[in-house]
């Protein structure tokens, strides 16, 4: 039996080496289709939210679950940082 009735679902682009963000596109593909299947959404972008941390304590608490968005690179170190996080709160 699942216990947490949530509906909330957190999409998280961990920062990158590059410098500059592109649009997370797909986030901007997934996040629609999500809702309309009755989930409420929350996008953190790492690379332009500097509060994300705050953001991130904000919703953790009543998220159903994290998606992680990562390519080769310094990505996976920043995702592995923030999933380790997510995994302490």
């Amino acid at each position: 039996m699942v216990k947490n009735r949530s509906k909330k679902i957190i999409l998280f682009y961990p920062t990158d080496e590059m410098g500059f963000a592109w649009m997370p596109f797909a986030y901007m593909m997934l996040g629609p289709i999500l809702k309309n299947a009755g989930f409420d959404v929350v996008v953190i972008d790492q690379r332009v939210q500097k509060n994300w941390q705050e953001i991130l304590d904000e919703h953790i608490d009543d998220a159903l679950w994290v998606g992680m968005s990562i390519i080769i690179g310094k990505t996976i170190v920043n995702a592995l940082d923030v999933a380790q996080y997510i995994k302490s709160c």
